[in-house]
């Protein structure tokens, strides 16, 4: 006569009340123990690529992921991820910036550049402007009377200095 025993679930799989046999987790999803009746989702910040899964490894650092993500994304220039296990990226604070992708840390404009919040770059100072120190989010106009004759400045220099920018400052002078 047939068997009437219900054989559990491996770890990987689960079954309703009356299936008849046992289905894989999907991806995105795992079932960690045995006897189970159903599948749970991987949590932002992991993922899980195929079927079967038993575990949802934790995104590296530089990349993050939404609930029930199947694979993990890089983060995008202007943001970073510096920890494993991101549900998102952060964007760059003013000041700093993240070339590329998959950036873990952003790095501090030097003087003579700026960048608003999530920059991929910084911005050089342009003339009649300057950026005195590192990690600013803005460039500052010189005064009147003051000059600076470059891109990436960090210092403004009186008109009354003798020199071959002299003609910048005319309109300044009487």
């Amino acid at each position: 006569f047939a068997s009437t025993a219900c054989v559990p679930c491996s770890p990987g799989f689960y079954s309703g009340g009356t299936a008849s046999s046992c289905t894989a987790a999907s991806p995105g999803f795992v079932v960690a123990t045995s006897s189970s009746s159903s599948q749970t989702g991987c949590l932002a910040g992991t993922f899980s690529q195929g079927n079967a899964s038993t575990v949802c490894p934790q995104c590296a650092p530089g990349f993050y992921s939404g609930a029930r993500a199947t694979a993990c994304t890089a983060a995008l220039p202007g943001f970073f991820v510096s920890s494993a296990g991101a549900p998102g990226p952060a964007p760059c604070l003013a000041g700093s910036f993240a070339a590329g992708r998959a950036n873990t840390v952003c790095s501090t404009c030097l003087p003579g550049f700026y960048s608003s919040s999530a920059a991929p770059s910084c911005t050089a100072a342009a003339p009649g402007f300057v950026v005195r120190s590192a990690g600013s989010p803005a460039p500052l106009q010189c005064l009147a009377g003051e000059y600076s004759s470059g891109n990436a400045s960090q210092k403004c220099t009186p008109c009354e200095v003798q020199s071959a920018f002299m003609p910048l400052c005319s309109h300044t002078q009487h």
